[in-house]
């Protein structure tokens, strides 16, 4: 079965408006992060994602980009729907 865009759109839609999808993609996205900061992990680039240092306090260190960030929240959202 082929979709049509409209049927993209509002597949999309429907994931973008479901608070447990995006919490699951969120969780996922936060545990890299985590990660990512203890393994002391960057990433050289302009723009991306950080968190905060262990102490709380804030980091300017970039840990990951956005495609990154939305191919993990997006596997996230997948192993969720599987469920």
């Amino acid at each position: 079965m082929t979709m049509t865009i409209n049927d993209k759109i509002d597949f999309l839609l429907a994931i973008g408006n479901d608070e447990n999808l995006l919490e699951a993609a969120r969780k996922k996205i936060e545990e890299a992060l985590i990660e990512f900061r203890n393994a002391r992990i960057s990433n050289q680039r302009n723009n991306g994602l950080v968190i905060k240092e262990y102490d709380g306090s804030d980091s300017h260190i970039i840990r990951m980009g956005p495609e990154d960030a939305m191919r993990i929240g997006l596997m996230a959202i997948i192993e969720e729907m599987k469920k």
